[in-house]
């Protein structure tokens, strides 16, 4: 602004200012809001485009998620990764219940469709959940047999984990294998329901992360049968299995 700019400037009322300024400035400004604009688009790109190493979703256990997003650079670094090129996904806000009486029913059914296509994609890693979504995906043989993968991938995580190990029931004659559908009208009677049992899920209640929370039930760490990420899965579960030890050392 040179000196006549300026004197002119002054000369003008308070109200007329804004728009001598924007009047005589819009090229500059325009240039730094388009600089401002993309160098934020570039970081949110940046931001977005970091790679997936691990899934996890949260079933009716909202009250820990705050908790479980805190431990994600742990994980990262059990793996040897970098935050800044990796992330931990947490899917949140996913209800599941048997109950068609249920107040939520509806938004359960969408959870379960939302699941369905998470695991048919197999995009989904591991699930922490309460009884009732564990009964539910166990019932449907969505959960992995942690007795069998522990001991083919280290029987000394096994060992460690042995006592917490928690059974569940699969259903081994639906007429259709996805129970998370929620369309249960067209399957056998559950009287005639046959199953197999086997060690599907972690309870994880006793860590020293989650004896504090103020909690209505147990919470059980279980990983999807057809997971393709079994090296990052076991180190998961070593990420808990640090943390009883821990415990068991105070």
């Amino acid at each position: 602004m040179n000196r006549n700019n300026k004197e002119t400037f002054k000369q003008l009322s308070f109200s007329k200012k804004p728009q001598y300024i924007w009047d005589y400035y819009k090229l500059p400004i325009l240039v730094s809001v388009f600089v401002l604009f993309m160098s934020g688009s570039i970081c949110a790109k940046n931001m977005s485009s970091k790679k997936t190493a691990y899934t996890v979703a949260l079933a009716n256990v909202a009250s820990i998620s705050e908790l479980l997003n805190t431990s994600d650079e742990a994980f990262l670094e059990q793996l040897q990764l970098n935050p800044d090129d990796y992330q931990i996904r947490i899917l949140e806000g996913i209800y599941l219940t048997d109950d068609p009486k249920d107040t939520q029913a509806e938004y359960a059914w969408s959870s379960r469709i939302k699941l369905s296509a998470l695991i048919e994609k197999q995009e989904l890693d591991a699930i922490l959940m309460n009884k009732q979504a564990f009964d539910i995906l166990s019932a449907g043989g969505f959960l992995m047999n942690l007795e069998e993968f522990l001991l083919n991938q280290d029987s000394e995580l096994y060992e460690s984990l042995a006592d917490l190990l928690a059974e569940n029931r699969e259903i081994t004659n639906l007429n259709s294998p996805d129970l998370l559908s929620g369309e249960l009208e067209n399957q056998i009677d559950p009287a005639n329901y046959e199953f197999i049992e086997y060690p599907m899920a972690v309870n994880i209640s006793s860590t020293p992360l989650l004896e504090n929370l103020d909690l209505s039930g147990d919470i059980y760490l279980g990983l999807i049968q057809n997971s393709k990420n079994l090296e990052n899965s076991l180190a998961y579960l070593k990420l808990w299995t640090e943390k009883f030890d821990k415990s068991m050392n105070n």
